[in-house]
């Protein structure tokens, strides 16, 4: 028991470090301090950033996972920063999703914002929503009553998919499974 008070009193005591913030609450048992624990290790392992993927990945990956897959490049030669655009279609054709490698990491904000926007517009009659951002990574994925859909921008690439809610859980495995 007194280790357990002392290991409990140095976890505060670094707690109060890194987070400049004094701890007043007192715990009565042990339980929260491992749940405590337990989401700092969470944390503290899940803090890098995630990295890009390159066309070819995406391509392996929708292959494997029975895709069809769809180079429509040369629809997009127009816009003048969009290198690689691809289409991986679900094997019954339900759905599809999309992966845009662009000339910059500047021209793929702008291309997640034009397409943030887009989706945005739903959202008053969405059943949610979820939006993050960081230097590097962008995501919103918004959920309504007939539909799902999400862009993701990391580095210089996109992810987009905009489907019928029955299609939007094997979208948002797709998504998760891709690392995107």
């Amino acid at each position: 028991m007194r280790n357990e008070r002392n290991l409990y009193k140095s976890c505060l005591r670094f707690l109060r470090k890194i987070s400049g913030v004094m701890f007043h609450a007192r715990f009565g048992n042990s339980c929260v301090f491992c749940v405590v624990l337990v989401l700092i290790a969470a944390g503290i392992s899940g803090c890098g950033e995630k990295e890009a993927k390159s066309m070819e990945e995406f391509q392996a990956f929708a292959q494997e996972q029975g895709y069809s897959l769809t180079d429509c490049t040369q629809q997009f030669e127009s816009y003048g920063y969009i290198e690689q655009a691809w289409i991986a279609i679900a094997e019954d054709g339900s759905y599809q999703v999309e992966f845009y490698v662009l000339d910059s990491e500047q021209s793929a904000c702008v291309f997640y914002q034009e397409n943030f926007q887009i989706l945005s517009q739903y959202e008053e009659n969405a059943k949610s929503c979820v939006k993050s951002s960081t230097s590097t990574v962008q995501n919103y994925e918004i959920t309504g009553t007939v539909g799902f859909g999400c862009v993701t921008r990391i580095g210089k690439t996109c992810f987009f998919a905009v489907v019928d809610q029955e299609a939007a859980g094997a979208v948002k495995r797709f998504k998760q499974q891709f690392g995107y």
